[in-house]
């Protein structure tokens, strides 16, 4: 799963490297993803194309197109692993930085995540064994958030960067895995069978090519990226782009 807000911080920024990240989610078959306000800042048309060009389920139950009134994304997706089921629900925060007002102008409704988890996470709850939210708020109200709505047992946090360890807030087990696909957070919780949850621990893997298999059509379609930039950047008038790390980690 990841928590939103892939795309590189910077609008305008290289987006090849954008829609690599994307194939790579899917052709590592996750789940779900949710969007941040990186995504949505790009503008309706970007995260319509987004929708339709990725394999892996978009849930973002609070976020509608303005013009179209139209959902973006799904409510909520259900997966199964073993005989345990899990419901996978995602909410963006109204304010970060900006304004609400700024999704506004650029096409997109934003409805109250706590409102709208109000109503999704029971009706989740009544379908599934573990409730998991994919949380792209802000700090406090990520923390906020499993104390305000009972039911949800998991909340993945988006937006900020860096790893936290996992610890439980209300009920749930709260998980900060780190950015940019540098870590997998792997989380392991052990529930009763109420479906409550009564231990658990986790942390954040490195995802390194020497210890994870590679996979070779990405990787190839990675080298071909990092040599077409490199040409890129000697042609006559262009001007050289002092990599970030965010570059590095993307195409590296």
């Amino acid at each position: 799963m990841d928590g939103g807000d892939y795309s590189h911080p910077t609008i305008g920024h290289e987006e090849r490297e954008n829609w690599l990240v994307l194939r790579g989610m899917g052709a590592m078959r996750y789940d779900a993803i949710t969007l941040g306000e990186l995504e949505l800042a790009r503008g309706v048309d970007y995260v319509q194309s987004i929708i339709d060009s990725t394999r892996v389920p978009i849930v973002l139950a609070n976020v509608r197109f303005a013009k179209s009134k139209q959902p973006v994304g799904q409510r909520f997706v259900i997966r199964s692993m073993g005989d345990v089921s899990y419901g996978i629900i995602g909410l963006l925060g109204q304010d970060f930085g900006d304004g609400k007002d700024k999704f506004t102008d650029l096409g997109f409704v934003i409805d109250d995540p706590f409102e709208v988890a109000a109503k999704v996470v029971p009706e989740v709850r009544k379908k599934v064994d573990v409730v998991v939210v994919l949380a792209h708020l802000g700090s406090a109200d990520a923390l906020q958030l499993p104390k305000a709505v009972p039911g949800i047992d998991m909340v993945v946090f988006g937006h900020y960067p860096g790893t936290v360890a996992p610890t439980q807030v209300g009920g749930a087990v709260t998980v900060r895995p780190g950015q940019r696909g540098q870590y997998i957070g792997q989380t392991r919780i052990v529930i009763n069978p109420e479906n409550k949850v009564v231990s658990y621990s986790g942390e954040a893997v490195a995802l390194e090519v020497k210890s994870i298999n590679e996979n070779p059509v990405l990787a190839a379609e990675r080298r071909e990226l990092k040599l077409a930039l490199e040409a890129e950047a000697k042609l006559p008038g262009a001007t050289p782009k002092k990599p970030t790390d965010a570059d590095i980690h993307s195409i590296e």
